[in-house]
Order: C-alpha cells, then sequence, then structure tokens
C-alpha cells in the first residue's frame, strides 16, 4: 500500500520586504521607549536623554528588547542575502571583488553584537560595561561593513553603471560620508554628542539598510521549512505584454457608403416585406456589421535561474 508523501511547506517572500521590516521595527521599539519615557517622565526630552536610558525603564526594556533582537536576526539574514546579490551582480558583470564574504561575516557579527548590546538593558540590573562595549563595536563593524559594500557597488558602477539603481547608490554614498563625519566630529565640548550621535547613527543604519529594498526590487526568497539549505534568491522578470486586435469569428467589414446602403435595404425589406416569410427571411440573411474585440495576451513569461543561498559555492 502505497503512502501519501506530504508536501513540503515551501513558499517564497519579496527579498525588498526584509530591509523594510527592520527599519519598521527597530523604529517601533526607539520611539516607544521614548514616548513612554516622556510619558512616564522618567527621563528628559532629546537630545539630554539616549536612547539606552529611555529603555532602561519598565515597560519598555521588554518591549526594547524584542523589537531590537528581532531586528538584529534580520540584519544577520539581510547580510547574508546581500553577500549573495552581490555575488549574483559580480558574476553578470565579470567584476572581481576582494573578499566578499567579509560583509556577510562582518554582518553577522554585528547581529549579534546588537543582540548582546540589547540583552543587558533590564531595570536596574544592566551590565553597563558589556553594553557599552557590544554597542560600540555594533557600530563599528556596521560602519565598516557599510563601506566594503558601497566599494562593491562603486566596482559595479564603474562596469556597468546601468546594472545598479541610482538612487541606492548615492543615497549609499551620502550615508558613509554622514558617518564619517560623526566621527570626525567626536567631541566632548558638544553638549549631548554621545546621545546625537547615538540617534543619527541609528538613524543612518535604518536608511542604509533601506536602500536594499531598492536594489532587490525584483528578488523573491524562496524556502523549504524542511530543508533550510534550500534557500534561494530568485530573480524574476516581469511579463511583458502586447495588446492585439483580433475578432472572434469571421467578420464581414463594409466601406461607410455601402454598409449604410445595406441598412437602407434591410429597413425597406422589414417595411415592405414584414408580413412575406420570404421578406424576414432575406431581411435576416443580410450579415451585420460587428465591432472587433481587444484581447490581451501574455507575450512570454522569463525568470532568471535561481542562487542558493547556502549550498553554491562562490
Amino acid at each position: 500500500m502505497n503512502q501519501k508523501r506530504q508536501a513540503p511547506f515551501q513558499g517564497s517572500l519579496k527579498a525588498s520586504h526584509l530591509p523594510i521590516a527592520v527599519m519598521i521595527i527597530a523604529t517601533i521599539g526607539i520611539a516607544f521607549s521614548y514616548i513612554a519615557a516622556q510619558i512616564q517622565g522618567s527621563e528628559p526630552p532629546f537630545p539630554h536623554a539616549s536612547i539606552t536610558s529611555n529603555s532602561n525603564h519598565y515597560p519598555q526594556y521588554i518591549v526594547f528588547r524584542i523589537t531590537e533582537e528581532g531586528s538584529a536576526l534580520f540584519i544577520i539574514f539581510i547580510w547574508l542575502i546581500e553577500y549573495v546579490w552581490i555575488r549574483q551582480k559580480a558574476q553578470e558583470t565579470g567584476v572581481t571583488l576582494i573578499f566578499p564574504q567579509l560583509q556577510a561575516i562582518l554582518g553577522a557579527i554585528s547581529g549579534i553584537l546588537f543582540i548582546f548590546s540589547t540583552a543587558t538593558i533590564d531595570t536596574g540590573k544592566m551590565n553597563s560595561s558589556l553594553h557599552g562595549h557590544c554597542a560600540t563595536w555594533f557600530f563599528i563593524t556596521l560602519m565598516v561593513n557599510f563601506l566594503l559594500n558601497f566599494l562593491s557597488f562603486v566596482q559595479f558602477k564603474c562596469k556597468n553603471e546601468m546594472i545598479i539603481n541610482e538612487n541606492s547608490f548615492y543615497t549609499k554614498l551620502l550615508i558613509n560620508m554622514c558617518d564619517v563625519v560623526l566621527l570626525v566630529l567626536e567631541s566632548k565640548d558638544i553638549p549631548n554628542y554621545d546621545n546625537i550621535q547615538e540617534y543619527l547613527g541609528v538613524l543612518f543604519m535604518c536608511i542604509y539598510m533601506g536602500t536594499f529594498a531598492l536594489d532587490w526590487k525584483g528578488y523573491y526568497i524562496e524556502f523549504n521549512i524542511q530543508n533550510p539549505k534550500l534557500i534561494s534568491l530568485v530573480r524574476e522578470e516581469p511579463q511583458l505584454r502586447q495588446e492585439y486586435a483580433f475578432v472572434q469569428q469571421p467578420q464581414i467589414y463594409y466601406v461607410p457608403q455601402v454598409q449604410q446602403q445595406i441598412q437602407q435595404q434591410t429597413q425597406f425589406l422589414q417595411t415592405v416585406h414584414a408580413q412575406s416569410p420570404m421578406g424576414q427571411a432575406l431581411a435576416a440573411s443580410i450579415p451585420q456589421v460587428q465591432a472587433p474585440v481587444l484581447n490581451i495576451q501574455p507575450l512570454y513569461s522569463h525568470q532568471q535561474p535561481s542562487y542558493t543561498l547556502f549550498t553554491q559555492k562562490y
């Protein structure tokens, strides 16, 4: 007796949704902590209190840890997807990237550091030393990774500027320049500069990660729950469609003068021979002009080969 095999749970999602999800989730945690702290009166308004200070109260630290640690997991996965994406672009353009695996490695390290830095936040029990070191190195690894990633885009642009999104490219350039300015302007003389730097650093991180949504437009992540190694990045091109005017059945077409004469003859036959079976038959035998029908047919649907995330060796 043959047993029915259960189909593995498969699915797909738009790759561009992941960076947007990180932006939304991270913003929710930070905004909730700030608003709750202001309502409680536990912290002064911006820029006199840091993100960490606002979230180090009940119930802020619960929501903050859930949202930010969730964002950290997304960050790790996003850098893996970005690694596969830039390898694909390198193959298409013939660009030789310099140790692209480093971007995936630094992305994973930054995500882990972010998890440790947020996990230390607790009401009255915070390990300030561990939190400070993890948060500092999180931003450092992330900024270095942004620079390496942007250099890959510079290589793509020099080879073929049509292969990258212009808005994404110049946004990445602007964010890297702003990161340099933040580091250069490090000064204890500016009041509350550390707090401002923290907020701006998170803002730049969200914007930079959001540029991946522009890069990954038209890409899908296909996955199989029973076999995680089958996770792959697939590019789908939109179907090209063209309108065709055609008729479903053969039609008889007439020039306007002839058509008018036929209509007059039809009316004459219907009037004079209305009671005559022969007249009714003649009137019914004259064909009527029908308008053509428009139908839209798909020209072709082309799907590019998929790029497996974990099994394909680059």
